[in-house]
């Protein structure tokens, strides 16, 4: 992944580019990230290519992932409540509406 800066509105994005065997893969998720609308979902600006890979360019989350926080949770906890986990879940089901 590359950090960049946007030259269009000078936002923060990251650039996470794929292997051509992950082409197929790669469009899949950029398709359902540009179909997603949520606050708190990162969407992807653009899909990038270069030479044989194909990026696709995200926008820029200052306070991680998601994934990072389970990650850190899961090693340094404390676990996560049932009530984060409802709000969590609750806010990526709304992002496919």
């Amino acid at each position: 992944m590359i950090k960049v800066k946007s030259t269009n509105d000078n936002a923060s994005t990251i650039i996470k580019f794929k292997t051509p065997q992950d082409l197929t893969a790669t469009y899949k998720e950029a398709k359902l990230l540009f179909g997603l609308g949520h606050p708190n979902i990162i969407r992807a600006r653009d899909i990038i290519t270069r030479k044989s890979d194909l990026g696709i360019n995200y926008e820029f989350a200052d306070a991680g992932s998601l994934e990072e926080m389970i990650k850190y949770r899961k090693t340094w906890g404390p676990p996560f409540t049932e009530a984060e986990c409802m709000k969590y879940f609750a806010q990526l089901v709304l992002a496919f509406k």
